[in-house]
Parts: structure tokens; sequence; C-alpha cells
């Protein structure tokens, strides 16, 4: 993905991009992403949860509570462990989820 953009920021640096106008015709409205909607659920599978953390970073970003506080997850990776979703499971802060 890095090489792609790379390629495509040499070409724009050339004035050699192709850029192709919008047809707003098929274009399509979103609305406003929530806070609340950057909740994460450890129940989730591991790749839902991580695709969540960077389609919403930095904002409004993901988040879950922890002991009363709102703690924001600003990168994640997928390893492979068992156990409970939602539980720690060693000090690295890795957090379990559904698969």
């Amino acid at each position: 993905m890095r090489q792609k953009l790379d390629s495509s920021l040499k070409r724009d640096e050339k004035d050699k991009a192709n850029f192709v106008k919008q047809n707003d015709q098929e274009a399509t409205y979103a609305k406003k992403i929530n806070k609340i909607e950057g909740k994460i659920n450890w129940t989730d599978q591991a790749d839902k949860v991580i695709a969540k953390i960077n389609a919403l970073n930095p904002n409004p970003g993901s988040w879950f509570n922890y002991s009363g506080t709102r703690l924001k997850i600003i990168e994640a990776k997928e390893i492979t462990a068992n156990d409970e979703p939602g539980k720690i499971i060693n000090s690295n802060f890795t957090i379990s989820c559904s698969k």
C-alpha cells in the first residue's frame, strides 16, 4: 500500500497524475460518525476490531472502558492467542477478541 502511495505522490509532483472528476450523480451522502460508534466490541473478530481502529483514527477514534476510564486505541495488531473476549491476557495490553 505504501508503495502505491509513494508512486502516486511522485507522479503528482511531476504533474503526471491522471485525476478523474467525481460523478456527482453517483455520489452518496455519508452521515457523521458519532463517538459511540467507536466503542470496541471485543466479541467481534480481531480483523474487524483492527479495521475499526484504523478507520476511526484519529477522530473520533476507537475506545473501550477499562476500570471506569475510557481508553482510546491508536494502533493495534493481530496476534494469535486464545482467551475470553475482552480479557487482557498479558502485560503488553493484549486483549482477546472472539477470533
